[in-house]
């Protein structure tokens, strides 16, 4: 790679260090955001950053805290994995999950500084805290414990799964907990009203991930502790949410206007807050809700629109939800505080491994190592399948790209398949682009038919036979690359996890093309999965069945 030179005033040229591609070691040990919440004011913001720690072999988290106005972030904890912080309503204080003698307890930890004091000693783990809107309760929710197990004694699997309960704990000194849920049914998750008097949550008949299809929207009146059930249908409900005049609920759940079919993408659906016919909003809009929350004037949704993800403002009068922030951005979360009426969101882009942002302003610069790198051009790219279908992806151009010279391509393909690759920097899974491109790869990333991001019609192209155009899409783009005289032809491998190794492992056995192949997770025999697997109820519709009825698909 050549030196660059920089001219000065005394006539010298002066050496100047050229950017470098990143190594793995250094993308492995960026630090990643996330979780943040804007305090009750909306003056402040907490958040975790979790970094690599090699002598441990793992990652681990702290809380660390940034004022709304900008300046230096401050690490809040000191515990080795410390997570979901939730601020007081008064916002002295805040309350997190920490790691101690082999279970997960939640500290409280006072804003001005101090020592971090552990609340709850359950005897399981618990996980999402959230304070009552006086603060003088914490709930969090908690599995049943199971009984100790001999070293003989037979174990099935599915059939012993504790169920989930939600609890509180008074925040006096005395501190006791109380359970608020009982019964044969799992609780998945729950969100507190904003006038405090009730809980909204989505319980299961179990534990099992195949009844996901049984989850229901319940409310739960801490006055009387009288428990109703809102919803009967066959689909997963998440993310319920009483609206700020306790008129109505949101919830998100496959976009189904029947809510009858689970394999749809993700819409944001409300009810009457007494019961009633849920209504889908925004039937006709491409993308998938991943998140959904009530602000003024209607609602903030995150939105998954194929290779962006941006947050939208949507009235509940209007059928198009409108864009608030830029393209080229990819936000994972964000956390709204009602009150100041602002949010904060992390956010990604080609050049960016993430960060907080505050509305259109930037929080942080976790990573400026990233920014000083020689980093391979991102960018969208759009080809035509063997049916005359628009399919979208993203390439990332190798750091030293030439244009009219060809390059080595690795296909990798996303997981899910209900996902889709993104305009971001792709710091954190398991395919790593920027360092391939740091090597002389050119990178393709497709969102072959089955993605997410593109409405129902592409998503559920797989509807009785999983090949039916994914594999296509994918050979389709490759060949647009290498007709483009970007891809090398005699230079080409293909990776992938989960579903995007079953993609590698179908695509190495129905064409000679490929000269290296990398199938993390993938189905060699799909049969043996069905049977051995906790999730089947995809396949059924992927294949129209299961393997051993009669005209089985498999």
């Amino acid at each position: 790679m050549p030196r660059r030179l920089l001219w000065i005033c005394f006539g010298l040229w002066i050496p100047v260090a050229a950017q470098k591609p990143l190594t793995l070691v250094e993308i492995l040990s960026l630090e990643a955001p996330s979780n943040p919440v804007l305090s009750p004011d909306g003056s402040q913001v907490l958040f975790e950053i979790s970094i690599a720690d090699w002598k441990a072999n793992r990652r681990v988290s702290h809380i660390w805290r940034v004022p709304a106005s900008g300046g230096a972030p401050v690490r809040m904890t000191n515990g080795v994995g410390d997570t979901q912080p939730v601020w007081s309503p008064d916002g002295a204080r805040f309350a997190f999950l920490r790691r101690v003698e082999n279970r997960t307890q939640i500290f409280v930890q006072l804003v001005a500084g101090g020592e971090a004091e552990q609340w709850t000693k359950h005897e399981t783990n618990v996980s999402q805290p959230a304070w009552s809107r006086d603060g003088s309760r914490l709930y969090f929710v908690a599995p049943d414990k199971t009984p100790d197990r001999g070293r003989d004694d037979a174990y099935v699997f599915d059939q012993n799964q504790p169920y989930r309960r939600l609890w509180e704990i008074a925040t006096d000194p005395e501190r006791r907990e109380r359970r608020l849920t009982d019964g044969d049914f799992d609780l998945r998750q729950y969100s507190v009203a904003p006038d405090g008097r009730s809980i909204l949550y989505v319980a299961a008949p179990s534990p099992l991930l195949d009844d996901r299809g049984q989850v229901e929207i319940y409310r739960l009146d801490l006055g009387s502790s009288e428990r109703r059930r809102l919803t009967t249908n066959q689909v997963a409900e998440s993310e319920p949410r009483l609206s700020p005049d306790s008129s109505q609920i949101l919830f998100l759940a496959p976009s189904d206007p029947r809510l009858a079919d689970g394999y749809h993408q993700r819409g944001v659906f409300v009810m009457p807050a007494s019961g009633g016919a849920p209504r889908l909003l925004i039937p006709d809009f491409p993308g998938e809700i991943q998140a959904a929350q009530w602000a003024e004037q209607g609602l903030l949704l995150l939105a998954n629109t194929g290779v962006e993800t941006r947050l939208h403002r949507l009235r509940l009068t209007d059928r198009t939800p409108q864009p608030l922030t830029p393209t080229r951005q990819v936000l994972s979360e964000f956390h709204y505080a009602p009150g100041p009426d602002r949010w904060v969101a992390v956010a990604s882009s080609p050049n960016s491994a993430g960060d907080l942002w505050l509305g259109d302003r930037r929080l942080t610069s976790l990573n400026p190592i990233v920014e000083k790198a020689a980093l391979g051009r991102v960018e969208p790219y759009r080809w035509k399948a063997q049916d005359g279908a628009e399919i979208e992806g993203v390439v990332v151009h190798p750091v030293d790209y030439q244009k009219g010279r060809r390059y080595p391509l690795v296909a990798q393909i996303h997981g899910g398949p209900q996902s889709s690759s993104k305009l971001n920097f792709s710091a954190y899974g398991t395919s790593y682009p920027q360092f391939w491109a740091g090597r002389g790869y050119l990178l393709f990333l497709p969102n072959h038919r089955g993605s997410s991001g593109y409405g129902n019609a592409f998503l559920r192209d797989l509807k009785g036979f999983y090949w039916r155009h994914a594999a296509d899409d994918v050979l389709a783009g490759i060949d647009s690359l290498v007709r483009d005289g970007v891809a090398d032809p005699d230079r080409l491998g293909i990776m992938g996890w989960s579903a995007g190794g079953h993609m590698t492992n179908w695509l190495i056995t129905h064409s000679d093309r490929f000269k290296a192949a990398s199938s993390g997770a993938g189905a060699a025999n799909w049969i043996s999965m069905y049977s051995q697997s906790d999730i089947r109820s995809h396949r059924d519709f992927w294949f129209g069945g299961d393997p051993w009825s009669d005209q089985a698909p498999l």
